[in-house]
């Protein structure tokens, strides 16, 4: 068997994205209409912890973990270096997003 060499953290990575996946399919079986500013621009997915880069853009924090990995330090959208100190959660859309998310559940 041709296994291809996976090391631990991207097995997390893929786990974990896959879960907000879940999450994101079951709450558009109760809710299509998810907003737009909740849905991360490169992965499309429900985002549950966002992250605002330099260049103003928002993405889930899984999704710039796999940017970092696979990139490093580069800004996808403006495809320049940052450090850790550049990039800030964004509190307020993640609270709005988990009072959507509890609202959705009812």
């Amino acid at each position: 068997q041709n296994k291809l060499p996976c090391d631990e953290s991207l097995k997390y990575t893929f786990a974990s994205l896959a879960n907000q996946i879940k999450e994101t399919e079951q709450l558009l079986l109760v809710d299509n209409n998810i907003p737009d500013e909740f849905v991360d621009s490169l992965t499309c997915i429900l985002m549950t912890n966002p992250i605002i880069l330099p260049s103003g853009n928002i993405i889930d924090k899984k999704t710039l973990e796999e940017c970092i990995r696979r990139d490093g330090y580069i800004d996808p959208f403006s495809r320049t270096n940052f450090t850790e100190s550049e990039i800030r959660e964004d509190l307020e859309l993640k609270s709005r997003i988990n009072q959507w998310i509890i609202s959705r559940r009812k």
